[in-house]
């Protein structure tokens, strides 16, 4: 054990690739869940209330009385990270055989990362498509006609301006700072979804992009939620494999913030500690290969159960 240690490494060069690693298509833990970076893997945020202003009795005083004092209120509470890793090895018999051995060691080392970032959304989407995960208003599960692949008798405008009018009153903000992201399949429907048809300059009836949704909820940005993972996968022929989708039959609304940070009115948040992901190199001779250890220490935490809106089977 003492001579492994001796062998093992940190490794700056693959750890700056894990570290400036991010998925730009996954929603989930790039903006819904963002990642924040904190101090140890255990603390205390604080967070403030309210950015309007707020309303106070008593303001009306007699000359020379002294000024009301007034604060945001605070609220405190816990976060916690846990520590993930992989190992990706990089065998002798391997490398003899690739032509670019630089190439393939980026590759190799950005592969723990992807696997870790993967995982991290699995973790957010696991939770955000859970309906017990919401507060009663901040929900709707879509029944019969209701759902907007029937064309005649589903609204998904009236469905999506519910779900903005309530967070516009949680998060304090309006509906054009607000996001809807949607399942892959969600937004297939509702780009031919005849109440969401845009008109194009022949007077024509085309499907909406992004942007025209957006413009036809009234909210900032719609997203597509991705994430792909290998249901079923066969060693011998890779080309077989078949992927299936993190998100499902979901729709989902949120206030994106700007470079987060653990005091703002998050809805929730990876927690990461400091100066992580990591690799490690180390020499394993059992199975003839270098290895590249990748490390993390994180935790999702999730602060209100209001301060998201779910729209539950959004079709068949």
């Amino acid at each position: 054990m003492g001579k492994l240690q001796e062998l093992r490494v940190v490794d700056p060069h693959s750890t700056e690739l894990v570290s400036g690693y991010r998925a730009p298509n996954l929603v989930g833990v790039g903006e819904i869940m963002p990642i924040v970076e904190v101090n140890k893997e255990a603390g205390v945020y604080t967070e403030y209330g309210p950015d309007a202003s707020v309303i106070h009795a008593g303001l009306e005083q007699p000359l020379g009385s002294a000024r009301k004092y007034i604060d945001m209120t605070v609220a405190k509470g816990d976060y916690r990270a846990v520590k993930f890793g992989v190992n990706v090895p990089l065998f002798d018999e391997e490398g003899e055989e690739v032509a670019d051995r630089s190439a393939w060691e980026d590759r190799k080392s950005t592969f723990g990362a992807h696997v870790m970032q993967l995982f991290m959304e699995k973790t957010i989407a696991d939770y955000l498509q859970n309906p017990a995960k919401y507060a009663v208003g901040y929900k709707a599960a879509l029944v019969g006609a209701a759902r907007w692949n029937d064309f005649v008798g589903s609204d998904p405008l009236a469905d999506v301006t519910a779900m903005l009018d309530a967070l516009e009153l949680v998060h304090d903000c309006e509906a054009d700072e607000l996001n809807i992201a949607l399942g892959p399949k969600v937004y297939s429907k509702l780009r031919n979804h005849p109440q969401l048809k845009v008109t194009a300059a022949n007077g024509d009836a085309r499907n909406p992009t992004l942007a025209d949704l957006a413009a036809k909820f009234g909210c900032n940005e719609v997203k597509v939620l991705r994430g792909k993972f290998a249901e079923t996968f066969n060693p011998k022929d890779p080309r077989a494999t078949i992927f299936a989708h993190l998100w499902g039959k979901v729709a989902i609304g949120y206030r994106p913030m700007v470079q987060p940070t653990i005091d703002q009115p998050l809805w929730g948040a990876i927690t990461r500690r400091k100066g992580y992901p990591i690799t490690e190199e180390y020499r394993n001779n059992e199975i003839d290969a270098e290895v590249k250890a990748v490390k993390d220490k994180w935790g999702l935490h999730v602060r209100a159960d209001n301060r998201g809106y779910l729209i539950s089977d959004a079709i068949d």
